[in-house]
Formats: structure tokens, C-alpha cells, sequence
């Protein structure tokens, strides 16, 4: 796997399909499509070309003035996914529809996923009986963020009733905190909701792991991976600059990563590094910190450890240093938070 300095905001690499499905939704809605265009460089025309690409900035940016444009963006962003779900990148949609259960589904995204760039990772924790499913983002989404989260968690949503029944129970968990109206999220993803919750994720039993798919294909399924496999021979992996940093971080999560080793593991220099993450709008330690307390809370909300447990996963052994990290992390001492 031939690890090169990864992509940034401005680079151009998000598939063209991602501003196309914006744009339907916006014909759909009858809004003016001029405007939602007017600014980000990409004309109607290239919209259909389907070799061309759009920063990780341009999609924001037409994310954020969909939003002002619409009076109900968190509708559209469930609509968006559902009628998105992953048809921006067509090969792996049909891996994973041809896959034999979910399990296989997952081993063969995490295969192949690092060749195909995105803004959110799919990271799958299983717990005794619950499998939870965790949404991480890859770079700074701002304000942004709600809108994609909910966007995604539509198209999984959809996705896996299509593949497991209707009826399949789920709990999907919001980080942000419970609307007035809920009507249309119940709609979209169920009425087993947790808001203002730790991370972005779905819970399923984990008996779901190996339910047999509806359209499982062995045939069809190596016939795609081999295509994939065959687009990606011979290429670097195609991952941002902040989910490369973000997995480090994760590997020395007890050690800390210091900027001049994260420099040396993306092959740049310091001054560099800090240079282009400037131009993301974080700092190296912005990012570390993101990654710890994510990862402090997804120790305590699945798989319920103690503070002293939360302490050590980040070696920090005093617990007033620990309890005054985690509420620089969230706003909250571990106590309120639990």
C-alpha cells in the first residue's frame, strides 16, 4: 500500500456525482439552480461528465447554500441520502449489494475504501451482542457536518432494510440535540432515535453480521472486486491528509504523536504540514485531541469503561488531568457526561 501526502480541501477528488445529486434535489425543489451553482466553479454542463471531479470545499459550499436556500435543509439532507445512498461511487455499490451478509460487506469496504477518497469513515464496533456501526468524519466539515451525517445515515439506513427487511431494528445515534419537530427523522430513520448522543452511529444486533443479503451474488460480487481491483492496481492510496494523521493518532493513541512524527508518516515537513492543515482550517493539535476524545467516547458509551480505563487509553495517569482534558474535549466533566 503506497502511502503519499493525502488530498486536501481544495484538491479536486470527490466523484462529480456528489454536486449532481445536489443539484436534482434542488430541481426536484424547484430552487434556483444558478444560484446553488454561482460561485463554485462547476457549471451544469459538468455535471454530466462523469471523469470530472470537485474539492471537498466546492461540496461544502454548495451544501451551505442549499441550506440557506431551503427552508428545511435537515429534511433534505435525509432525501439526499436516500436517494444518493452510494451511487456516487457505483463499483462499490455493487460490491456491497453482491456481498454475501453484512460482515463480508464491511471486510470489503475496509479493502478497498482507502482508494477511493471520502469525507466519512464507516468504523464498525461490536460489543457482546450489539454491533455498532460509527460515522467518522475524515476532515473538518463545520457547520457542514449535520447535513452529511444525516445524509449518510439515511443511505445506511435505506441500504440495510433494503438488504435485511424492513423490520430490522436499529438505534441510530445523533450528536446533536433532539428538534422540536421530529416527524421527518422518524421517517427516515426510525423511532429507536438517541439525541445529543456521544457519536454518530447505528446499533444492530449483531446477529445482523451474518444475515444472508437479499440481492447476495458470489458470482456478481467477485466479478466487481475484481473490476476494483483492477481500477486500483498500480495507484497510491487516495485518502485525505487528516484521516492519514487521524489513523495515526489512533495507532499511538496511549504515546500522543508529536507534529514532526506526523509529518515523517505523510512524508512532509513540518512547516509544511502545518501549512496545509492551515489551509484545512485545524492544527495538528486540534486534530489529536478531535481523535482522542472521540475515541474516549466511544469507550465509554459502547463498551462502558471507567474513568481510570478512559485515563489509561490515553496516558494520562493523574484523574484531575484526565477530568480536565475530557471537559476541554467536550465542555463536561466525565461524571455530567455519563
Amino acid at each position: 500500500m503506497a502511502l503519499t501526502a493525502g488530498f486536501v480541501m481544495d484538491d479536486a477528488v470527490l466523484p462529480i456525482a456528489l454536486a449532481r445529486g445536489l443539484v436534482d434535489l434542488a430541481e426536484q425543489q424547484q430552487l434556483d439552480v444558478d444560484k446553488l451553482l454561482r460561485g463554485s466553479r462547476l457549471f451544469y454542463e459538468d455535471l454530466s461528465q462523469a471523469d470530472k471531479r470537485l474539492s471537498c470545499r466546492q461540496w461544502l459550499q454548495l451544501i451551505a447554500r442549499f441550506c440557506r436556500m431551503h427552508p428545511e435543509p435537515e429534511a433534505m439532507a435525509l432525501l439526499y441520502g436516500q436517494q444518493q445512498a452510494l451511487n456516487h461511487l457505483p463499483l462499490l455499490s455493487e460490491v456491497w449489494a453482491n456481498s454475501a451478509n453484512l460482515a463480508q460487506a464491511l471486510r470489503h469496504l475496509s479493502q478497498l475504501a482507502p482508494w477511493f477518497p471520502t469525507v466519512v469513515q464507516l468504523r464498525p464496533r461490536q460489543h457482546g451482542e450489539r454491533l455498532v456501526l460509527v460515522l467518522q468524519s475524515t476532515l473538518a466539515l463545520g457547520e457542514q457536518q449535520r447535513f452529511i451525517y444525516s445524509a449518510i445515515l439515511a443511505a445506511l439506513r435505506t441500504w440495510l432494510q433494503e438488504q435485511l427487511g424492513k423490520h430490522l431494528l436499529m438505534q441510530v445515534d445523533l450528536p446533536w440535540p433532539a428538534p422540536q419537530w421530529r416527524a421527518h427523522l422518524s421517517s427516515a430513520l426510525g423511532e429507536q432515535l438517541r439525541f445529543a448522543a456521544p457519536c454518530c452511529a447505528i446499533h444492530l444486533k449483531a446477529e445482523a453480521l451474518f444475515t444472508p443479503f437479499a440481492t447476495a451474488s458470489s458470482w456478481r460480487c467477485q466479478q466487481f472486486m475484481r473490476l476494483a481491483r483492477q481500477q486500483i492496481r498500480g495507484t497510491s492510496v487516495h485518502e485525505s491528509l487528516q484521516s492519514q494523521l487521524r489513523r495515526l493518532c489512533r495507532r499511538q493513541l496511549q504515546l500522543g504523536v508529536t507534529l514532526e512524527q506526523g509529518a515523517a508518516f505523510v512524508g512532509l515537513s513540518p512547516a509544511t504540514l502545518k501549512r496545509r492543515l492551515k489551509q484545512d482550517g485545524v492544527s495538528f493539535q486540534q486534530l489529536q485531541d478531535d481523535v482522542r476524545c472521540h475515541e474516549v467516547l466511544q469507550r465509554l458509551d459502547i463498551y462502558g469503561y471507567s474513568n481510570r480505563q478512559l485515563a489509561e487509553c490515553v496516558n494520562i495517569n493523574d484523574m484531575h488531568n484526565f477530568r480536565r482534558a475530557f471537559k476541554r474535549w467536550t465542555g463536561m466533566l466525565p461524571s455530567q457526561f455519563r
